[in-house]
């Protein structure tokens, strides 16, 4: 097996350093009385702070599409703990940690991180200066920020195109972000820990388990109800990824084991925002999913769709390539224990994109 590509790498801190030293000096020649002065630097200042917040707001858009390495288990090594450097016996040193993840979770968890830190790096800065006239850190932000932020792997990754083929353009797998390891990569007495830093788990274990790379959000896939569930909880934040990897044939109509009876079809049409849920109705529907079951509450997919507004959902329940819902159970004319079809659900919710589906859909493929 080839060896792994080198990380996007960050700028050496000497470099940093030669780079803060000398704006630190200049900045203190700026003199905060000159009215110019200091109407040039909040100029500057807005413009790069501008900059940055397109540049997050494109990451995280990034974040959204469906990417082959966002699903992959990956071991990421926790932030470093400054006492163990104190604590540490030289004659044995310790041993590498790494938590288990997946680098989808990972990178949104360095957005949140980068999106607080800019916020509270704004918030001082222009702070200062509102309230004590300081142009210095304004100043000093005008080059700093940007090399921050072009400093950080999100911007690499997403901006610069650090884990992309150079030839082929597209997604290189073996490119490494942050010092990561696939499970095959583990040395034996590399540690896996928690979110607690305790121990779980070590390199030799997994792999005396015979743990393989697999999509999966930790070392053991969980149960087929955990999965809908945790999918559902997400919210915003959910990604198909989990269901397509615990996906079979005999679970692709199993409902949850509570009281609600919720399918894997209904909650993907319930999540608009959901990463991948498009390729994931497809699995399903290839995996015999059936589109006219329903829950506790009488509701079926289609009505799961005009509740959350979900069009294209809807439109591919009912559409003959889709789950043929106009013909195959005939999923619109379907009630629920209020008496109410998806239809009706659409309409007094206003969502009219669903019901124009509906209507359209029942119209072109009910002949």
């Amino acid at each position: 097996m080839s060896s792994p590509a080198d990380p996007p790498s960050a700028p050496p801190m000497n470099m940093k350093m030669f780079v803060m030293l000398p704006m630190f000096y200049l900045t203190r020649k700026l003199d905060n009385t000159d009215p110019n002065v200091v109407f040039y630097c909040r100029v500057l200042y807005g413009v790069v702070q501008l900059f940055q917040i397109i540049g997050i707001m494109f990451i995280y858009r990034a974040l959204r599409r469906d990417n082959p390495r966002n699903a992959t288990l990956c071991y990421v090594p926790p932030p470093p703990n400054p006492m163990e450097a104190f604590t540490a016996d030289p004659n044995n040193p310790p041993k590498k940690k790494y938590k288990a993840s997946t680098y989808g979770v990972h990178l949104e968890s360095l957005a949140s991180k980068l999106v607080s830190s800019t916020v509270m790096g704004m918030a001082m800065t222009v702070g200062l200066h509102w309230y004590k006239g300081m142009i210095f850190g304004l100043a000093m932000q005008c080059v700093m920020g940007p090399f921050n932020f072009f400093e950080n792997h999100l911007t690499k990754i997403f901006l610069l195109g650090a884990t992309k083929h150079k030839v082929t353009g597209e997604e290189d797998m073996s490119v490494r972000l942050f010092d990561e390891k696939l499970a095959s990569e583990l040395k034996p007495d590399d540690q896996i820990v928690d979110e607690q830093g305790k121990v779980v788990a070590t390199g030799r274990s997994l792999k005396s388990a015979g743990k393989k790379d697999k999509i999966a959000a930790a070392p053991a896939p969980p149960a087929w109800d955990d999965v809908l569930l945790n999918t559902w909880d997400a919210g915003r934040k959910a990604d198909a990824a989990l269901i397509l990897k615990t996906l079979t044939l005999q679970n692709a109509n199993d409902p949850t084991e509570d009281e609600n009876r919720w399918t894997a079809l209904m909650i993907l049409s319930g999540l608009k925002n959901c990463r991948g849920w498009k390729k994931g109705m497809e699995a399903l529907r290839e995996h015999g999913a059936e589109a006219d079951a329903t829950d506790c509450d009488g509701w079926n997919a289609l009505h799961w769709a005009a509740q959350h507004n979900h069009a294209e959902a809807a439109r591919m329940i009912l559409a003959p390539e889709g789950f043929d819902g106009v013909r195959k159970g005939r999923v619109y004319e379907v009630k629920d224990k209020e008496g109410k079809l998806p239809i009706d659900i659409a309409k007094e919710k206003k969502h009219e994109e669903v019901a124009k589906a509906i209507e359209e859909a029942v119209k072109e493929f009910g002949k």
